[in-house]
């Protein structure tokens, strides 16, 4: 049981960490694009990540007479994804739009395929599902389009479409993933008539043990120091080079997003002890009229925050002049929340 609780415990952090947009978005443009920037962060918006579905038995599809019975005799299945996000892509100029989910695993899980396929089949069933309730809505409405039989039995159209939905596992392991990535790897099936006619389900992950050192480059997030720290989790050399970078990177993220609350006055983020000892920091070398304590002082470096390049280099010199200690005491502050 202790096993247990450590493990739901990282599987907290991961799925706290990887919600970030940056992050979420860092990792499909690997996958997908060879670490290009295609998928922005705040083109992803968050949906809820409860999958619903509706199964009926056998007797629903015989016995339709009895509206109670039939409703007792459905049976509701319930999963829960660790994230799933819209996102608007461009595509030769023209947005395209598809539904991304992510699941974290820190072990091996020997039924992913299964697993994941049953999360996204049961996604495109609840977008017929809400495609056939929009249809219902539009019924009493004057002009209404003529359908024809099967289509007002499915309640799905003929020029209905849905919405691709791509799933991704990442693995937050050193070791190899050695589970299947494949329902056919799963399955006990030698004849080749069966496996010409059965349906197989591929699934799609990012393991550590697996990426090129030269690849780690194409992530642009703190996911490249996360995935190289798993990755060289035995290799102490490595992995001290790879955490400094993860430290550095993460304080560099935190402060930077932070430009409006500094300038604003007004910081109420989660790292708000963080900001402010850096916002202190810049008091005393910014010429912003508004946040300049002392608009007298003489200063080698002066920066004007309001251009990014000016704010940019501020935050890069603040956190070269930590020294080791500070800096992994400034990170521990922001990995705690």
């Amino acid at each position: 049981m202790k096993g247990e609780g450590i493990i739901g415990a990282a599987d907290t952090v991961t799925k706290a960490y990887i919600r970030k947009n940056e992050v979420f978005a860092d990792a499909f443009n690997y996958f997908m694009y060879d670490g290009r920037q295609k998928i922005q962060p705040e083109q992803l918006r968050e949906l809820d990540s409860t999958e619903i579905a509706i199964l009926l038995n056998e007797k629903d599809t015989k016995d339709k007479t009895n509206k109670e019975k039939e409703a007792s005799e459905q049976k509701m299945v319930q999963k829960y994804r660790d994230l799933l996000k819209t996102a608007t892509i461009m595509e030769d100029g023209e947005a395209t739009y598809v539904l991304l989910g992510i699941e974290n695993q820190t072990e091996v899980h020997y039924a992913m395929p299964v697993r994941n396929m049953l999360y996204d089949a049961m996604q495109y069933n609840q977008q017929v599902t809400e495609i056939a309730e929009k249809h219902k809505g539009k019924k009493g409405g004057k002009r209404q389009q003529k359908i024809s039989t099967g289509e007002f039995l499915s309640g799905f159209y003929k020029n209905n479409k849905l919405i691709p939905v791509i799933t991704l596992v990442l693995f937050f392991n050193p070791g190899e993933w050695d589970g299947p990535r494949s329902l056919f790897d799963m399955l006990d099936i030698s004849n080749p008539i069966f496996k010409k006619y059965a349906q197989d389900y591929k699934i799609h992950i990012i393991s550590p043990k697996e990426i090129l050192e030269s690849d780690l480059k194409k992530f642009s997030s703190s996911l490249r120091e996360v995935i190289g720290c798993i990755k060289y989790s035995n290799d102490k050399n490595r992995l001290a080079d790879q955490y400094f970078n993860l430290v550095l990177n993460t304080i560099y993220e935190v402060l930077k997003s932070a430009k409006n609350q500094i300038l604003q006055e007004n910081i109420n983020s989660l790292y708000a002890e963080v900001i402010e000892e850096f916002a202190c920091w810049l008091k005393n070398y910014c010429i912003n009229e508004e946040i300049a304590e002392n608009k007298k002082l003489k200063n080698n470096k002066i920066y004007n925050i309001n251009k990014p390049e000016d704010y940019a280099t501020a935050v890069v010199e603040y956190i070269a002049g930590m020294t080791d200690n500070k800096a992994i005491d400034t990170y521990n502050k922001i990995i705690s929340f």
